[in-house]
């Protein structure tokens, strides 16, 4: 209906056009003139009648939205994903995370668009076989992971200030969150542990004479498993805070919490443990190459030894996919000032940092990476991790941020507390894709001038 009247409308804007340019050259007829006033009057109607029908279908646009985002994904077609992701876009930018927390406060069940987000977390973590405990929840999609774009920003929370001097608030130092720059794979809305079969042993041909029988070849498999692991934390807030803040203390604290969650994925894919149920991160993990700069006092890293761990992991036959570098400030500092060859000139140096690149490579430089392991004798030296296919650390989440807004617990002190819970691993398909050196003496040179 609404593509028909687009038509006709068009038509006869072409034909007033058309009249009223042959009216500025010569005199219209009778006929003609009355026809334009006709024309007038059909393109007002036209004009009312697209109006109300482009009502109707942006009704009708925001019904089969809604409707698209109760689907499953994987249930919906082409059109119903496209429908869902506008619709929840638009949601998404109506949310206000303070307006959730004082619903709580006040003892009422969550409403409107709020209602709606709470419940959309609720079928992902139902998908993932997980139930939400908190009273408020953001599905993962309105996390910011990576390059994915953030949709929920405490700029739309809004800063309101008491005093008109307020100046606004000055963030704490953190790293920048870095290592889904690298390209690692991501996988959201998980439910139950996920388990990939690894080939690890090839098939062997023999050359055998023409009736000879050839030898029995057995490939070799083994697997690797991802399965949740619990994270979090808990805050206190005075309500005396609450009341007498120059700023909007919910939005800012759920900035802190959204910005905790994407380090919280560097420091385990990079430095975890493995321990107290941290996964295990590439600093850490067995069958990772390792390249030692050496032995001594001063230990740096030089070109050559670059290129032998670029060379190191081409020789494990790993997978060409996104290659890259990550070291930290002191190792960029240093590559950038260390010439190619010892014997090179001023500005050969290994290192452009406006290149964005090392040897041709991507190179991200984050302070989740230290700059204190030991060795020996030596500390405070630098880690550098090299990888021709970084989609190969494996994030999963399963879930998104699960938070309980708790007024009671904390009342006889007058104070509120909210509750984070998140649950991810990450794991490395093939630990010979990737090379760390953590001997590395960046701090030993000269001091600049």
């Amino acid at each position: 209906m609404l593509k028909k009247l687009y038509e006709q409308r068009a038509a006869k804007e072409a034909r007033f056009e058309e009249l009223t340019k042959k009216a500025e050259a010569t005199e219209l007829t009778p006929d003609e003139k009355k026809e334009m006033k006709g024309l007038t009057d059909e393109l007002k109607v036209l004009d009312e009648a697209i109006e109300s029908e482009e009502a109707i279908e942006g009704r009708k646009k925001k019904i089969a939205g809604r409707n698209a985002l109760r689907k499953p994904e994987s249930e919906r077609d082409e059109d119903e994903d496209d429908a869902a992701d506008k619709e929840f876009r638009k949601m998404a930018g109506r949310y206000r995370f303070g307006r959730a927390f004082k619903q709580i406060q006040k003892k009422k069940n969550l409403d409107g668009v709020e209602s709606e987000i709470y419940q959309m977390a609720v079928a992902e973590a139902k998908e993932s076989s997980e139930d939400i405990q908190g009273n408020i929840a953001i599905p993962s999609r309105m996390i910011k992971i990576g390059r994915q774009e953030r949709v929920l920003t405490v700029a739309t929370e809004g800063t309101d200030a008491v005093f008109t001097d307020y100046g606004g608030m000055i963030p704490i130092l953190n790293p920048k969150p870095a290592l889904t720059d690298m390209g690692i794979t991501v996988l959201q809305g998980l439910r139950g542990n996920v388990q990939w079969v690894r080939h690890t042993g090839d098939v062997a041909f023999s050359w055998e004479t023409e009736t000879a029988d050839v030898d029995e070849t057995t490939p070799t498999l083994d697997n690797i498993s991802l399965a949740p692991k619990r994270v979090g934390g808990f805050v206190d807030i005075s309500l005396q805070m609450l009341k007498q803040s120059v700023f909007v203390v919910e939005p800012w604290l759920k900035g802190i919490i959204e910005n905790r969650y994407q380090l919280t994925i560097d420091y385990a894919g990079l430095v975890g443990t493995g321990l107290n149920n941290q996964p295990t991160g590439l600093f850490n993990a067995s069958g990772v190459g390792v390249f030692s700069t050496g032995s001594g006092a001063a230990n740096n890293m030089t070109y050559n030894g670059l290129l032998q761990m670029m060379r190191d992991v081409k020789a494990a036959k790993a997978r060409q996919g996104k290659a890259g570098w990550m070291t930290n400030a002191n190792g960029e500092f240093a590559l950038a000032q260390t010439p190619k060859q010892t014997s090179g000139v001023e500005g050969n140096f290994i290192l452009n940092p406006e290149a964005g690149s090392l040897i041709g490579r991507k190179f991200v430089s984050t302070e989740v990476i230290p700059s204190d392991f030991t060795e020996g004798g030596q500390t405070d030296l630098v880690g550098i991790a090299y990888s021709t296919n970084w989609p190969g650390l494996t994030l999963g989440t399963w879930g998104g941020m699960d938070l309980l807004f708790d007024p009671y617990t904390q009342a006889i002190g007058g104070k509120v507390r909210t509750v984070v819970n998140a649950f991810m691993n990450m794991v490395i398909e093939q630990p010979a894709e990737f090379i760390i050196c953590k001997d590395w003496d960046a701090t030993d040179l000269p001091a600049a001038t």
